[in-house]
């Protein structure tokens, strides 16, 4: 008899989940970055080390000078993108890119936002102390935690121990950096699905005000509905459940940071008397997230 074990934290969980008992539709490019928050999530909920890197993560967000730094940021993009990020917030509605995939495609390629954000000079000057402002210090010590963060949460404590770094604080590929700078900061703000729920739940489209909560819960098989879901499949997104993304991320963390092999972790959790396991598929799920995370599974030899 098969058995699916399911993504049950045992500590007492420092973030509010992302991730419920919803279905989205995700371009295949974003998906990279869906998996990389799920594993955020995880290690921020299993790993005790990284426990306690994400709740000062988290607290490291109130300094002033992290609070100027991203000012100062936003202050160099121009007005013309300030005002369309603005109004995609406001007013969603139903128009999808006429390619989905090309904000992430971008995003991930070098010189992208994310990489001004890591890259750009100030942060540079910052951590390497040549500095010594309110605001270089405190952002330093942001962004230092988000890199101690990634090397204690998701990287294997006997590795370390050896030097050996498998997954590292780098934005190629950037979703890791991207998910560990956003996540904090948004349970910093408070910012719940929840609340997000009451921002997105009235929407004005093509005029017409709309509660999205009643339409696509109430009424799924709604004239609306059936329009959002056209949309989605003629633009090539792909339905995935959010346990989807936890159950891989959990698989994961047991296989590449508390257990060394996949193998490993199945002769240690599972008994074949009770649980019927697809190796290949778990092979699979940790791949998955190995690429959103930037996992080394070959280290490259020193030089002699």
């Amino acid at each position: 008899m098969k058995k699916n074990r399911k993504y049950k934290p045992t500590v007492q969980p420092v973030t509010s989940s992302f991730f419920r008992e919803h279905s989205h539709r995700l371009p295949e490019a974003g998906e990279p970055m869906a998996y990389a928050m799920a594993c955020v999530e995880v290690v921020a909920n299993w790993s005790p080390r990284g426990r306690e890197l994400y709740q000062e993560l988290v607290n490291a967000w109130s300094a002033p000078g992290v609070k100027g730094f991203f000012e100062q940021f936003i202050a160099n993009v121009p007005d013309d993108v300030v005002q369309e990020w603005k109004e995609k917030m406001r007013n969603p509605g139903l128009a999808l890119s006429p390619d989905p995939n090309k904000p992430f495609d971008d995003l991930g390629k070098a010189g992208s936002s994310l990489g001004t954000v890591f890259g750009s000079e100030a942060v540079v000057r910052a951590l390497e102390g040549a500095e010594s402002t309110e605001e270089a210090a405190d952002t330093a010590r942001l962004f230092g935690l988000i890199f101690e963060f990634i090397i204690q949460g998701f990287n294997r404590e006997k590795d370390l121990e050896q030097g050996i770094v498998r997954v590292l604080p780098t934005t190629e590929p950037p979703w890791l950096m991207l998910m560990a700078l956003y996540r904090s900061g948004l349970e910093h703000g408070s910012i719940t699905p929840d609340r997000l729920d009451r921002v997105y739940k009235v929407r004005q489209v093509k005029g017409k005000t709309v509660n999205f909560e009643e339409v696509m819960a109430n009424e799924p098989m709604s004239r609306l509905h059936r329009k959002v879901v056209e949309a989605s499949k003629k633009a090539g997104l792909k339905l995935h459940h959010d346990n989807t993304f936890l159950d891989a991320a959990w698989v994961w963390y047991q296989c590449r940071v508390v257990h060394a092999t996949v193998e490993e972790f199945l002769k240690a959790e599972w008994d074949e008397g009770d649980y019927s396991v697809d190796l290949k598929n778990l092979q699979k799920l940790v791949k998955t997230c190995d690429d959103a995370v930037g996992y080394q599974k070959r280290l490259a030899r020193p030089s002699r």
